[in-house]
């Protein structure tokens, strides 16, 4: 996982940020800027575009072409395009077929990188084209501020086009890939919400199942449920009840629960607000995320917070003393 970290980093810094210094917002576009021409043929989609997601993103174009649905249009990336997708866009992979890959190879014939913008964190993740198949790489999220914000700006700009918005909109779009490349060189990253490695059990399940999970964990952070969970796994969802429950003892959603407890419990540490952390495991209500939350730990997210905030002071405090004693002694 560290190697996909590693990878991103080096394409925001060797490619991403050089794009964005020489060509400013000439290569960035909205969904309702999409013309013909941007189009692989036939222009409309065959696939309804059902998956939007509650943030903003940019989508940009690395290696080749890849056509993408956005929106029922066929858009077609090219190394250096930017597309700007504002919450609530539809999109989806125009390929039949979908797996998820532990693997990042920019020599494959097609790739785009996407960053998904949140208040408090950014996720970053690959897509590529391998034989007629649209691959994702794990979502990597980074803890950090201001993403959304930036991105909310940089839409303003762009839809109302002011006085110098072109001018204003670069340095934006600057500081938003700036922040990037920093959370991937100094933030920290929720390492509950990485996908496991696959060990022998893991190879024993099913193929179904093991999409599945593979799903689970690669956008556990994203507003998901049991109908997005099937539809990567190619099936039903009473089908992958049925085979999802027969191999893990569960269903997709309580495990998918289950690992959105693992992250928040993770960021509940770090003095985020408990609707913050809400937010970046998925689950938007503040009241839904307390209940289940209590309903798992036996405690509600707001005391397990200070719980740990106590834990914190109680070893600085501890490791302070030890550093008196030890410069009396000297």
């Amino acid at each position: 996982m560290e190697n996909i970290r590693e990878v991103i980093r080096d394409v925001i810094q060797q490619r991403v940020l050089p794009w964005v210094e020489r060509d400013g917002l000439s290569n960035l576009i909205l969904p309702d800027q999409i013309t013909p021409d941007d189009c692989a043929k036939p222009i409309k989609c065959n696939r309804p575009c059902r998956r939007s997601h509650r943030e903003n993103e940019l989508a940009i174009g690395l290696v080749g072409e890849m056509t993408y649905c956005i929106d029922n249009k066929r858009f077609i990336f090219t190394p250096g395009r930017i597309l700007f997708l504002p919450a609530g866009t539809p999109h989806v992979a125009d390929k039949s077929g979908r797996r998820h890959t532990m693997d990042v190879d920019l020599n494959k014939p097609s790739s785009v990188l996407w960053l998904h913008a949140q208040a408090l964190s950014v996720v970053m993740q690959f897509g590529h084209v391998v034989d007629d198949v649209y691959e994702l790489t794990p979502q990597q999220i980074f803890l950090g501020r201001d993403f959304d914000r930036l991105l909310g700006r940089l839409l303003e700009e762009v839809r109302s086009r002011p006085t110098n918005y072109t001018r204003l909109g670069r340095y934006i779009l600057l500081e938003f890939v700036e922040r990037c490349l920093r959370a991937t060189t100094d933030g920290e990253m929720i390492g509950a919400m990485k996908p496991r490695s696959l060990d022998k059990t893991d190879k024993d399940l099913p193929e179904m199942v093991r999409t599945a999970l593979e799903f689970i964990y690669s956008h556990c952070g994203m507003s998901i449920g049991l109908d997005d969970i099937a539809e990567a796994a190619d099936t039903s969802a009473s089908h992958l009840i049925k085979r999802f429950r027969n191999a893990l003892g569960q269903t997709p959603v309580a495990y998918l629960l289950e690992v959105r407890m693992a992250a928040a419990r993770k960021l509940l540490t770090t003095g985020l607000q408990v609707s913050e952390v809400g937010k970046i495991v998925g689950i938007h209500d503040p009241a839904y995320f307390s209940r289940v939350f209590h309903r798992s730990e036996g405690v509600s997210p707001l005391a397990y917070s200070k719980k740990a905030a106590k834990q914190v002071d109680g070893l600085t405090s501890t490791a302070k003393t030890r550093k008196t004693r030890k410069s009396r002694k000297s």
